[in-house]
Order: structure tokens, then sequence, then C-alpha cells
């Protein structure tokens, strides 16, 4: 499969995993101390996966998971999703949670789709990326924020989400869009609230 299809179908992968985990954080069962152990748990699984074969896991890895991670860190998306879905559930509240992670589930996914799709306009800050598959993630993420807090704060939340996702790199170190997305995404909304969103 070229690399076009593969990206399309690893990141298609991505959003229902995505919303899948929203939909389990909104009924309550991945809640913090779960996230927590869900991620301890991809820690040791992953290095474990490099030199064997893991039941379920390791079918995963062959056939969604980048060449060049492979061999260094298998299931690296998965474990930094996770740990960005454990930041926004244990220190924010839940509706600005569910609305950072949805932000992350959609717009991290559906962003590369389109842009590797049209490859018109490049993102203004990150060369790599492309400015319509920014403007399809930023729309379908807002409205799925939408879903659980006001208008103005998922607008300004998917925004800021927006700005972060386009930064790459910070003196050099590569940013992980997994943990900064939700962060600044529920932080945004948690100080729109005025701290009135706490459950």
């Amino acid at each position: 499969m070229d690399k076009t299809g593969f990206e399309t179908r690893r990141n298609t992968l991505h959003l229902l995993f995505g919303l899948a985990t929203v939909a389990l954080v909104y009924a309550g069962v991945f809640s913090a101390p779960v996230l927590l152990a869900i991620v301890l748990a991809g820690l040791v699984i992953s290095p474990a996966s490099r030199n064997r074969k893991v039941p379920v896991i390791s079918w995963f890895i062959d056939r969604f998971e980048r060449d060049e991670v492979k061999d260094s860190f298998p299931g690296k998306g998965t474990i930094y999703f996770f740990m960005g879905s454990l930041i926004a559930v244990a220190v924010f509240p839940r509706a600005a949670a569910l609305a950072a992670i949805t932000i992350l589930a959609i717009g991290d996914s559906v962003s590369p789709i389109v842009g590797m799709r049209t490859r018109r306009i490049r993102h203004p800050i990150s060369r790599a990326k492309f400015l319509e598959g920014s403007a399809a993630g930023f729309l379908l993420a807002f409205a799925g924020a939408s879903l659980f807090v006001p208008m103005a704060q998922a607008l300004a939340a998917t925004f800021a989400a927006f700005i972060i996702e386009g930064v790459d790199y910070v003196r050099g170190v590569r940013i992980e869009d997994n943990i900064t997305i939700p962060f600044f995404a529920g932080l945004v909304i948690w100080l729109m609230s005025g701290g009135m969103l706490w459950t």
C-alpha cells in the first residue's frame, strides 16, 4: 500500500480509537486510575513487543505502526494518546476533559487524512502539514467539542489546539501533540469557564 493509503488507514484507526475513548470516559469506564493503568501497561508491553510477538498488540503494530517506530517505540502514538487523555481527565473538569479528548481524537485524525489528499496550501506554521486538512479537522473537532462545552469555549479550545498542533519542534525537541493538544485545549476551556465546570 502507498504511503497515503497507509496513513489514511492509520489515522482512520486513530479516529475510531479516539472516539471510543471519549465514549468510555463519558460512560465512566475510563477513569484516571484506569487510564494510568493502561499507560503503565503500555510502557511495559512496548519494549517487550520489539523482540517477540504479543497477541493482538503485535497484529496492530504490524499493520498500523510506521516502520521507524516499530523498532524504537512500538505503540508510541497509542501510549501518548492515553497519556494525554489521562492528563485531561485527572486535571480538568469532566466536560472540559471530554471536549479536549474529542478535539485530539477528531482533529489529529481528520487533518492528515484530508491534507494528504489535497496537498494544495501549506500550513503557515508546519511545512509538513496542509491548510485544507487543518481546516477540515478544525471544523469537525469544534463540532465534536461543542457537544460537551459551550460553543465559545469549544471554538477557543479548538483554535488553541490547532496552533499547538502546528508546532512540531521547540528548540530542537520534538513536541508530542497527543499530550499537548488535550492539555492546552482543556486549559483554555477551564480558564474560560472560570472554574465552573468542576464536577
